[in-house]
């Protein structure tokens, strides 16, 4: 009987806080440009009207417009059906991270005038569900998503170009964290070589007028050469691919690199699955100290015969895909079988052996390269071939993965100060 009064009253008081939270909900604008912090950005009335006695917090409904921008100068968590709204108006990371419990019913939106500023791994980025409004098919429409995981930086871009039957609406992405393990191994990238979060997870909101029509589209996805980079015996051998559905069938996606065209000036798109030495497809961002830089993989050109999405749902909102990248299964073609041995020592710190199954008189051609697919600048006399092995004097190369090309036969060594 006490017992049972206990769990009541229990009950009693965990409906009468969900109650208490939703009722003291409010709607903030913003009224000039300032911190977040700062409660003289914000109204609690009406766009332009009496200042607020406090901040917006956790629960509340934001609106950030009126070609206002709001600088986010501390860490902002949204739940309980808390939400941004960015439209005519601007959100400018400063020293804070932005989250969304999308499974709590938040989320930022950013509308077709709305932008989201200086994010980065140094300044913050949005935790959650990041929706993004997508034009129709008249022009080219370039969204990025400046989303990361609790530790890591990792944004997301895809572009839409022209097309017919196009719909103007809403899509979302989300970082998703956890093991991969899951995942029944693809066809074209190397499980063990996975880099990045989990999925960068890209769904179509619940009401979203959203239709892709008769587009082509492009992906890009960003990662942290320091931080992904033991996974990857080459960036330039990164592909992208993503999961349709989950449920019903496990319907994968392989993307990778075509001769379709480019991004950007410099970005050559090539099929680098069979090249000995492939072209690298990436590009920086920053200086490469680790925590600005980020290497950008991207697929250009993907037709409309590639569907996006399916009829997978999570929650109300319908699944595009979940992406992830990493190295490719076959990374370079050896000639007739033949490939290196073996590097010694592993890794080397100045000096080291590379065997192969060929004799001295065989070699012509040897080169060096990083894993960027970079001719590494190294005086010849540091390299000696002796039958069937090669000497490599590395005391002018910086720390890093490389890799010593004999003529079509390509061994990877690392390189330890």
């Amino acid at each position: 009987m006490i017992k049972s009064y206990f769990t009541k009253l229990s009950y009693y008081f965990i409906i009468l806080f969900v109650i208490t939270s939703f009722a003291n909900a409010k709607t903030f604008y913003s009224i000039k440009d300032g911190n977040w912090s700062d409660k003289s950005s914000w109204s609690d009335i009406w766009w332009g009207q009496a200042e607020a006695s406090t901040i917006p917090t956790y629960n509340d409904t934001i609106n950030i417009g009126s070609g206002k921008t709001i600088i986010l100068d501390k860490n902002v968590e949204l739940f309980n059906g808390g939400i941004i709204v960015i439209d005519y108006g601007r959100l400018e990371f400063l020293s804070g991270t932005l989250t969304a419990h999308s499974n709590k019913g938040s989320y930022v939106q950013v509308g077709e005038f709305g932008s989201i500023l200086n994010a980065g791994q140094q300044t913050g980025w949005v935790i959650g569900e990041l929706r993004l409004f997508v034009g129709d098919g008249t022009a080219k429409r370039d969204l990025f998503f400046e989303v990361g995981s609790l530790d890591l930086y990792n944004p997301f871009g895809i572009s839409f170009s022209t097309g017919t039957d196009a719909v103007t609406g809403y899509i979302s992405m989300e970082l998703i964290s956890g093991s991969q393990n899951e995942i029944k191994k693809p066809v074209s990238i190397d499980m063990d070589r996975l880099i990045g979060p989990k999925f960068w997870r890209l769904m179509q909101p619940e009401g979203s007028t959203f239709v892709r029509g008769n587009r082509n589209f492009d992906i890009k996805i960003f990662a942290h050469p320091q931080q992904d980079e033991a996974y990857v015996d080459s960036w330039a051998c990164c592909e992208i691919g993503y999961l349709r559905s989950w449920t019903n069938n496990f319907d994968w996606q392989a993307l990778w690199p075509d001769t379709t065209g480019s991004i950007q000036s410099g970005m050559g798109c090539e099929d680098t699955r069979a090249l000995i030495r492939p072209i690298p497809n990436f590009a920086y961002f920053g200086s490469y100290d680790g925590n600005n830089s980020l290497v950008k993989i991207c697929v250009p050109n993907i037709p409309t015969s590639i569907a996006l999405g399916s009829s997978e749902k999570i929650g109300n909102s319908i699944l595009l895909g979940d992406f992830i990248a990493g190295n490719e299964n076959q990374i370079f073609a050896g000639v007739e079988g033949k490939n290196p041995e073996k590097a010694i020592p592993a890794p080397i710190y100045s000096n080291g052996i590379v065997t192969f199954s060929i004799s001295n008189d065989q070699v012509n051609s040897v080169s060096i390269y990083n894993s960027f697919g970079e001719t590494c600048k190294i005086d010849k006399s540091s390299i000696k071939v002796n039958e069937s092995s090669l000497s490599l004097d590395t005391n002018s190369l910086p720390s890093g993965v490389y890799f010593l090309k004999v003529e079509n036969m390509v061994q990877k060594f690392i390189v330890v100060r």
